[in-house]
Order: C-alpha cells, then structure tokens, then sequence
C-alpha cells in the first residue's frame, strides 16, 4: 500500500479536497501531532490529554523569538519584512503561532488585533483560549533583555537589582496571568455543563480582551537597559501587559429550567448543592439537607465528578476563586441566595384559582414560604409577580390572570433572567479587578478618552461555538448558527471576495467559483427585511402571536429559497 506524506501545511498537499484533508489531518493526529494550517488559519484537534512538551517555557520562547522577537539560531535577526508566508516552513505550527503574530502586529502596526477560536462541542476551544491567553501575557518576559538585564521569565520579578519600571511590569503581568487563571474557574462553574458529548462543556460564547501599553517610546528595549536594540528599525518594541476584561455571548439560559436526561444543567448548581451542610443551612434553613433529587430544574445524574475533581471539592474551588475577586462573606452568601431562588422558582406548582377556574394560583406553600424567605417580599407579591402581568389597553393598564401554563413559563423565565443577572454581575466584578484601570489606578474605564486609546492596545480572544444541529433544536441553537453564519461571511469577504476583486483588476483570471462559499443568501433569509428575524420579532410582539404563525409566515416568504427546507 503506498503510504501518503502527511502535511503539517495542508497548502502543501498535491490535492486538496475533502477526503485528502481528512486523511491527512488522521495521519497526523496518529504521529501526535495535534496542530496544523491552512495559511494563516491553525486547525486544532483534541488529544484528550496534556502534552507538557508542546507547552513548555523553552517552546515558549522559540516561537517568541522566531515570530516576535524575529531571532534565531545564532542570534540572526530576521527582519519583518522577512516573516511572510514561506517562512512558516521554519517552524511547526502551533497556537503559539497565531498568537505570536498578534502580538507582533499589535506591536510594530499599533493596532488592536482578534484571535477567533471556533469549533464543535469538545474540539478544545476553552483550553485553547487559555493556552493563547498564558503565552500573550507571559512573552514580555521571553524579550532577551529580560535574560541579559538579569531577569528570566516568569521569576523576573524575583531580582532586586532590576530597574523598577521593569519590576512594576512584571507584577502586572503576574497579577494579570493569575486573575486569568481564577476567572477561568468561574467561568467553568457558571458557563460549563455536562453535556452528551463533553463533561465540561462551556454553554456560552466568551469574549476575552487583553490590553497592553503600545508605543516605542516607552516599551522598547531601551528600558531595559539595551539600547543598541534600539539601533535596529525592525526591533519589535514590548507591549506590556495591563490588564483584561470579559464579555459573555449567547449564554445557553435554556439549560437552568431544561436539560437532556443524560445532560446536567450548570456545574455551580451541583457544586452548591455537595457545599458543607453549615454552609447551606447559612443561606436557608432546611437546605443543608436539599439534595438534586430536590429540585425539579436539577433532576438526578448519576454524575458526581468533572474534570478528576468532586463536585464538592470543585465548591471550594469556585469558592476561592470568588474570594479573589472580592465576593465573599455577606456578598457570597447574597449570590448563593439567588442561585437558590432560581432552583426553588422550578419547585412552584399551580392549581386553577378558586375564583375563576381559567386563572393560575401557587398551589405549592412550603415552596412559595421558601421563596419568601429568600427574596424578602411577602408571599402574596411572589404570587402575583408569577399568576399575572401587566397589560395595555385604551383605558390604561390592567391585571391580566394567566393560566397554570402561562405561569408556568413565567417562573422558568423569571429563573433564567436571575441567572443571566447572576453571570453579568459575576463580569462586572471580574472586570473592575482585571481592568488596566484597576492596574494604572487612574482611569475608570479603557480607553475614556483619545490618550488612553492611542496607548493602550487590544488583542481580543473570542471562544465560540461552531456550528450546532441537534435531534432537536431549539432558539438557542439558532442564535449560536445566526452567529456563525455571520463570522463565516465575513471571512469569505474579507479573504476570498478581496482577493478575487484584486485579481480581476490587475486583470488576472481567476477560475473559482465563490458562489459555493458565499452564504448571503442564508443571511437574507434569516435577518433579511422579511427574514426569519423580523418575523420572529412580530410573532412576539403580537398579543396572539405564536409558532405556528411564524412557520406559515417564513415558508410562504421564503418557499423560492433553496435554504429552506
């Protein structure tokens, strides 16, 4: 059997199509290789295990040096203008790649730069967002004046005899690298869920900036005490690192009220409910002995362990993890309340109101008790906050009964919005502590104004979803495929379409066919003036608005398109 040459750089293959790719990314995830490329593009495939050797400090610096600090063997400096597409040969490909060129453009171009990390389920997005994340806020320590100045990467900072600016830079960096590490614990308790095909699943798409000092003038070798880098107009100046933030997209909120039989909703729930019984009976008498089998939104798994760790000792895990942020005691307890409220929103039971048989009324007492407990308002206000809303008609407002469906999807609702609230208070605190302004101590935001603008740069991080089809598939699945297809397209004109509008003025003909990847049409139909969008938008608005309505309306807009089934 002739055996095939794998390619590390699928550019590099004879033939390109599907099965070849295929074949060659098999034969290279049998020698253990995990990374390849497509140009510019590093493709990722899970090993289900750590290699330390493909993450070590001297990887590390070879990469930095190769791609940033552009040294190599010998100390031969290669210029900027040297580093383009066919010296990728030097080196194997890695995320370390990626993220170097980054930050080199980051540097030497002055603007802010974006790492997407796209993928299914399980393919090791997260891991890879931190693996790009480390090595970013830890290069600065890789620059050789760092070694010939007396400091040494990570323990840099360990050196009494360095110039203190430096020493200032370097506990940044560590203060950064280690909130970084704490954040992603939150993340995973908050985010993270058992799912079919993960057990540590991130339900949530997550935006992550790190902001660095940009400029020559003051992050050049020169402050530590190299000038004769400075000689050099392709030296690489130091982008020191400042700080970070967070932002969460499409969180799943489906997942608090709703979740396979083999699935679990988010890790925190599980990890509240192994917590110390005195830890629990602190946040309601009576819960100390509440169990998953308690909780309707629970539901029992026969899951007790993520990630090698029990769900208990992942408690105090998140626990820690929320002490550095500031969140603990009274605040701690206040944040463990409304996790509870949610779960006990789930326990609510309704029966027809004895005064009108259509209307909802709580039927559960014990539960409505707990309720009032937990959230400080009387029994009577939570019930009519679940059985009723608030309408408009000619004469003003009026109390509409809903029934014990209605009712039913109000308290599901009330608990998802307390969680969505939850995670965006848990960013709030997040960010204030990561900020560069909390670092600088003089601004309450980045970039308030030009100044801070014109120094302070961003290489943004954005873990996402790749595309999702289910047995059955819900909203959430078309907002994370909505998303998808809009990244996509805009790859397509940012990569192909410039490209081919280049050739064909310089007059070259080009024999591709763009159609097969331009996705406008599915756009249209989706958020076009009479797409999927807007007509999910009116069904929702409207007061007998409802699915079957909205199925009717696309298919008789849409029965001409060939992406509708």
């Amino acid at each position: 059997m002739v055996r095939v040459k794998a390619h590390a750089d699928i550019s590099n293959m004879e033939y390109i199509n599907e099965a070849s790719m295929l074949y060659n990314l098999r034969q290279l995830y049998k020698r253990g290789c995990t990374y390849s490329r497509v140009g510019e593009i590093i493709i990722s495939m899970n090993p289900f295990e750590w290699f330390t050797n493909l993450y070590s400090n001297e990887v590390q610096i070879s990469y930095a040096n190769q791609l940033i600090w552009r040294e190599e063997q010998g100390h031969r400096r290669l210029s900027a203008r040297q580093l383009d597409d066919s010296n990728r040969l030097l080196y194997e490909p890695h995320l370390y790649e990626t993220a170097s060129h980054a930050y080199s453009a980051l540097a030497l171009g002055q603007k802010d730069q974006s790492i997407l990390i796209t993928g299914e389920s399980g393919a090791g997005k997260t891991e890879a967002v931190k693996i790009i994340a480390n090595y970013l806020t830890a290069v600065q320590t890789t620059h050789p004046s760092f070694s010939s100045s007396g400091g040494s990467g990570r323990a840099a900072g360990d050196d009494d005899e360095q110039p203190s600016a430096e020493n200032n830079k370097v506990n940044v960096q560590m203060a950064v690298v280690s909130k970084l590490s704490q954040s992603d614990i939150i993340f995973e308790a908050f985010g993270n869920a058992k799912t079919e095909r993960n057990e540590n699943s991130s339900r949530f798409g997550r935006l992550t900036k790190l902001f660095f000092a940009k400029g020559k003038e003051d992050n050049t070798a020169a402050e530590m005490g190299n000038e004769e880098l400075l000689d050099d107009d392709d030296a690489t100046p130091i982008c020191s690192v400042l700080g970070s933030s967070f932002e969460t997209i499409l969180i799943e909120k489906s997942r608090i009220v709703a979740h396979k039989i083999n699935e679990r909703t988010f890790h925190i729930f599980y990890q509240l409910l192994a917590a110390p019984y005195e830890f629990k009976e602190s946040i309601l008498q009576g819960f100390g002995s509440a169990t998953r089998d308690s909780f309707r939104y629970i539901g029992d798994v026969d899951v007790d362990t993520i990630g090698g760790r029990t769900d208990a000792e992942n408690f105090e895990q998140t626990k820690s993890a929320l002490a550095t942020f500031g969140i603990e005691g009274e605040e701690l307890n206040a944040l463990m309340e409304a996790l509870c409220i949610s779960l006990h929103l789930g326990n609510l039971t309704f029966a027809p109101s004895r005064r009108s048989p259509r209307a909802a009324r709580v039927a559960s007492e014990d539960e409505i008790k707990k309720l009032s407990s937990l959230t400080g308002l009387s029994r009577d206000e939570i019930e009519s906050a679940v059985t009723t809303k608030l309408a408009k008609n000619k004469n003003g407002n009026v109390i509409v009964k809903l029934t014990q469906a209605q009712s039913r999807e109000r308290c599901d609702g009330l608990a998802r919005e307390i969680y969505h609230q939850i995670v965006v208070f848990l960013i709030d605190k997040m960010n204030k502590a990561t900020s560069p302004a909390h670092f600088r101590g003089n601004a309450d935001q980045v970039g308030q104004n030009k100044t801070d603008q014109e120094k302070v740069g961003c290489i943004s991080l954005l873990d996402l979803f790749g595309f999702e089809s289910f047995e059955k598939n819900g909203f959430d699945q078309f907002c994370i495929n909505y998303s998808n297809e809009h990244l996509h397209n805009k790859y397509v004109r940012d990569k192909f379409i410039s490209v081919k509008a280049e050739y064909e003025f310089e007059g070259i003909d080009i024999d591709f066919d763009y159609s097969a990847i331009n996705n406008s049409g599915i756009l249209n139909v989706m958020d076009g003036r009479m797409g999927l969008v807007p007509i999910m938008n009116e069904e929702s608005v409207r007061p007998k608005g409802n699915s079957s309505a909205f199925v009717y309306k696309a298919k008789l807009l849409h029965k001409s398109s060939p992406t509708m089934l």
